[in-house]
């Protein structure tokens, strides 16, 4: 039981119309990319702009700015077979970022990758959340993703909020056995899901308990080009 409440809308009490509008304010980073094999990169990156009823010089105007903060320019026409992991999961970031989400989920975006990959991929979540300011909420079990990309994270264990704080706070100063990551405890700390929150006014109540979520000031969407070596 509890509730799920952004920027003060407790979900739940939403009409169908009402929900529906707020969860275009919302987008979701998968595991496996959930990427459609019959599209080629434009095409799967454009899908989610189509179901918002955008025009079509809006959507392609729109595609050219994400291939460029993603940096897939090069890959713009091919399928998904034809991409590695990485790049498949910056389509996936590209497809999130279309209709301008306030708020991004990104549950186990990088435990199907490499470790390279994965550092190229949290870098990439850092750079969006500080230039758009973008709240991004990652889910996972990897400690080290906490550790080098989290702010603040919220422990989930057993099915319940074990303790939630700054990364520094939660990690320095442990209130419950399932925070200590590094102690004999770790099997029980491993079994827990550790979220990364950031944004502004935006709020999520697993259980009963209230978590506020934070993110840095927008800084404006920039495109940002990517070098080769960052891209696999």
């Amino acid at each position: 039981s509890g509730s799920v409440v952004i920027d003060g809308k407790d979900l739940a009490s939403l009409s169908p119309k009402a929900l529906r509008q707020l969860r275009q304010q919302v987008s979701m980073i998968f595991q496996h990319f959930n990427l459609l094999s019959q599209r080629d990169v434009r095409g799967n990156i454009a899908f989610a702009m189509e179901i918002a009823g955008m025009k079509r010089p809006q959507i392609e105007k729109r595609i050219d700015e994400l291939l460029e903060i993603v940096g897939l320019t090069d890959r713009q026409h091919n399928y998904p077979s034809q991409l590695s992991g990485g790049q498949q999961q910056r389509v996936a970031i590209a497809r999130a970022l279309a209709t301008n989400p306030k708020i991004i989920l990104c549950d186990e975006a990088t435990s199907a990758l490499d470790p390279t990959t994965t550092t190229s991929i949290l870098n990439l979540l850092r750079e969006i959340n500080r230039r758009m300011g973008i709240t991004i909420v990652i889910i996972t079990h990897e400690m080290s993703v906490v550790e080098s990309t989290c702010t603040h994270v919220a422990i989930i264990d057993d099915g319940q909020l074990a303790e939630c704080g700054t990364v520094e706070s939660v990690f320095s100063q442990p209130k419950s056995a399932a925070a200590y990551p590094r102690s004999s405890t770790r099997g029980r700390a491993g079994s827990a899901r550790w979220h990364r929150r950031s944004g502004s006014r935006h709020c999520a109540r697993p259980c009963a308990e209230k978590i506020s979520i934070w993110s840095a000031p927008a800084m404006g969407r920039i495109p940002r080009s990517v070098s080769p070596a960052e891209r696999y």
